[in-house]
């Protein structure tokens, strides 16, 4: 069973009174394909996670959820190390328990949105 794919297209287009036909052959090596396929669907899944728990964060601080609660006080623990980098953009002072429009989060997610689609870009360039 042979690994690669290969792909002809076939072009034609009119010059003057003359049918001008271009042919190209693509070939691939279909389980390096499906191999990149994996990796950026492991990528979007991660960003997709990453993401889904920062917008809960974002939700729980414009709330003023308070983080003596375990459930609070756990999301806002494991996103911390994702929205730490871009504490001090903005004037404000952390605390919890307060009701706060958190920029820093927003901006984290914009971030690492930007960077999941410059990695799957990368993947991509190396089909």
């Amino acid at each position: 069973m042979s690994d690669q794919t290969t792909q002809r297209t076939v072009e034609q287009e009119v010059v003057g009174d003359q049918v001008v036909e271009r042919t190209s052959v693509t070939q691939s090596n279909s389980n390096s394909v499906r191999a990149s396929n994996k990796i950026m669907q492991g990528v979007y899944y991660v960003e997709g996670l990453v993401i889904a728990v920062l917008a809960l964060r974002f939700v729980l601080r414009l709330l003023g959820a308070s983080s003596g609660s375990s459930f609070v006080n756990f999301i806002y623990t494991i996103t911390y190390p994702f929205v730490y980098p871009f504490f001090g953009m903005f004037r404000t002072q952390l605390s919890y328990g307060a009701a706060r429009l958190e920029f820093e989060t927003l901006v984290a997610i914009a971030a690492y949105a930007i960077l999941t689609y410059l990695i799957v870009g990368l993947i991509r360039l190396s089909k």
